[in-house]
């Protein structure tokens, strides 16, 4: 596992991102995914979500400092923080994927904000997006040929808004 430099962003924003290079060398760990992902059914993952939870843990933890925390999520998804079995002020969002050469990875950011907040990372050459842009993009972003930032971006404001949103006419 390592840890990913990442541009800082503005205060009161951190920002993590780690990597598991090679997925299939990762063994599943149920005591530490069970501590942080409590309400989670760990053992239903495959191991391709195993291996992005435990990127998760490694960023949250970083971003932290300590591994004294928790995740549970809201009925909509989106995650709400625990540190030291107190549900936190910040707010944190968290993104995470597996690319083809089976790296994993995982995003976290975090600010103790009165607003929700959103991150998503996009593997850029997936071949879902083109499938998926006609429903979720308009024509000129489609035309701008830059389907995965566009994607990364609705994704995140999407994780911030919550569901209700529309991607094609509200993003």
């Amino acid at each position: 596992m390592e840890l990913l430099k990442c541009p800082s962003p503005p205060q009161p924003f951190s920002l993590v991102m780690a990597r598991i290079p090679e997925s299939n060398d990762t063994k599943f760990d149920p005591l530490t995914l069970s501590k942080h992902f409590p309400n989670r059914n760990i053992h239903s993952l495959s191991h391709k979500r195993v291996v992005e939870h435990h990127a998760v843990v490694a960023a949250v933890t970083e971003q932290l400092g300590h591994s004294n925390w928790n995740l549970e999520h809201e009925n909509g998804g989106r995650p709400l923080l625990f540190v030291n079995g107190k549900k936190s002020e910040s707010k944190i969002s968290i993104s995470h994927m597996q690319c083809p050469e089976k790296s994993s990875y995982a995003a976290s950011v975090l600010a103790n904000v009165d607003y929700n907040i959103g991150v998503d990372i996009v593997y850029t050459n997936d071949e879902r997006l083109s499938r998926i842009s006609q429903r979720t993009m308009s024509e000129s972003e489609i035309k701008d040929g830059k389907l995965a930032e566009v994607w990364a971006l609705k994704e995140a404001v999407f994780k911030a808004y919550g569901p209700g949103v529309d991607f094609k006419s509200d993003i």
